[in-house]
Parts: C-alpha cells; structure tokens; sequence
C-alpha cells in the first residue's frame, strides 16, 4: 500500500477541462498535478479535508496569483468547506474544500497554484503539498 501510494505522489495527472467541465477532485495522496483549461475560464479545484482534526486547506502561493494572471474567486486563500453527508450523532465528519479560479490568458507556460494542507497554529515542514500546473490554452 506504501509503495503505491508513493507511486502515485509522483505520478502527474494530466486532465484537459472544456467550457463543459468545470470541477477537478484532486486525490489527496496525491503531489503534482498537471491540467489544460481553456482561456476566459472559470474552474474549480476540490480536494478531501476533515477540519474537525484541526487540518485545513488553503492556497500557499495565494499573494502571486494575480502575478501569473489566475484569479482567485474565493474571499481568501482558504476552501469553501462543505461537510460529507452523515447519520445523526457522527462527529468529526469530513468534506470537501472548494477553490474557485478563472484564468484570462494562454501561453505556453506552466502557471502553479500551491495548496497546503495545514493547522494554522503549527508550523510543520511535512504538511502536505499539492501543486496544481495549470496550462491556459485557446
């Protein structure tokens, strides 16, 4: 199970989105992600959490994205959090957290958004890193 699960950590995903497609889960297991999504589009990138644990996902890179022309359609570098449906009496559910970007311009570049997966009052060098490469084509 460990061998595979760092098989796939380094595995790179390539996903192509059109006008139609507008949602991307991201395994969490998960580290480099390459996607396609056409100009003038507006995406989503949803990736599994439990926030119950005190563990929350929030964009790393948040300040230079305007910098590599995407935009950042959340309030702040943090999710829309939305918890899994449960039975009555379960605690400590998990969810999904959302991000919301749209991208204006193509080139024949890379653009990186950098999500971590951390608690805000610790300061972990093993937090867990996702990096979502994000070609713009036409």
């Amino acid at each position: 199970m460990k061998i595979l699960k760092f098989i796939l950590t380094i595995i790179t995903i390539s996903i192509i989105l059109s006008q139609n497609i507008k949602s991307i889960f991201i395994p969490v297991d998960i580290s480099n992600l390459d996607i396609k999504i056409k100009e003038n589009t507006e995406f989503e990138l949803k990736i599994k959490g439990n926030p119950t644990t005190g563990y929350n996902w929030y964009i790393l890179n948040y300040d230079e994205l305007p910098n590599l022309d995407i935009i950042c359609l959340n309030k702040d570098n943090t999710g829309e959090f939305i918890y899994d449906p449960n039975q009555v009496g379960i605690v400590g559910i998990g969810g999904t957290f959302t991000f919301r970007f749209k991208v204006n311009s193509h080139n024949n570049n890379f653009k990186t958004i950098k999500l971590i997966y951390k608690r805000d009052w610790e300061n972990n060098p093993n937090d867990l890193i996702v990096s979502i490469n994000v070609l713009v084509i036409e």
